[in-house]
């Protein structure tokens, strides 16, 4: 059982191990394994699954996929405070290497259509239909992006639970979490937040709804300028129509 030592990403967009690494967040762990294939099926997302274990600074966290060469896992929210998460795979017993990365508060990841953290958001309409080439935001628009590695949540949830719907958790950088569009002719054009954190009902999915700017925007592709406190993304994109000229 063997952990690749530079084989833990941001299971949105596979950033390098460099990368500092944030309580709640999915993580995609690749190695030798051996374990059978399987996925969680139910919520809470167990603690082991397939016979795999996954430790992280000793807590067992919630595993949410198995397989021979790739394990996937949510990291415990316990390790908040941590400057450094040390990661061992466990099957049938058989414990693996260490790998130890940084922590922080947050480590941002936007979830696109390709699956590959490039490209095209992750984005609802209000009405939850996909954003998508044929079917554009629009000026003044609110829509729904879905992301990875916002970090704690206030109310807090347990490991691998889903989130209530009646009383929302917001994340604990509410306030720091700021969306810019960047199409490429203009000045960033700053969208306006109106949540952010874990989306009702599922267990590890970070959600940020922001509304449009009415103008100062091209149609087309506009990139994501995703910031945090302690860190940016900006690889996804979201489509726009009703601007004035073209991207």
């Amino acid at each position: 059982v063997w952990i690749n030592p530079i084989g833990i990403t941001n299971a949105a967009n596979y950033t390098p191990i460099t990368n500092a690494y944030a309580p709640g967040e999915l993580v995609s762990l690749y190695g030798n394994f051996g374990a059978s294939v399987g996925g969680a099926q139910a919520l809470p997302i167990p603690t082991e699954l397939n016979g795999v274990q996954v430790l992280v600074n000793g807590l067992a966290a919630p595993v949410v996929l198995t397989g021979a060469t790739q394990i996937v896992a949510l990291i415990p929210y316990e390790v908040s405070g941590a400057h450094f998460a040390t990661f061992q795979v466990v099957v049938n017993g058989l414990g693996s290497n260490k790998v130890t990365v940084y922590v922080d508060n947050t480590a941002p990841g936007i979830y696109t259509l390709s699956e590959n953290g490039i490209g095209a958001g992750a984005i609802l309409h209000a009405d939850y239909t996909l954003v998508t080439d044929s079917s554009p935001a629009v000026p003044g628009e609110t829509v729904l992006l879905y992301m990875n590695g916002l970090g704690t949540v206030t109310p807090a949830v347990g490991d691998g639970a889903a989130a209530a719907g009646n009383q929302l958790s917001i994340s604990d950088e509410n306030g720091g979490i700021l969306v810019y569009l960047d199409d490429g002719v203009h000045a960033l054009a700053q969208a306006n937040v109106s949540f952010n954190g874990l989306a009702p009902g599922f267990a590890g999915l970070y959600q940020v709804n922001f509304t449009l700017p009415k103008s100062g925007l091209a149609n087309g592709d506009a990139y994501i300028n995703l910031d945090t406190y302690e860190a940016l993304t900006a690889v996804a994109t979201i489509r726009l129509s009703g601007f004035s000229g073209t991207a």
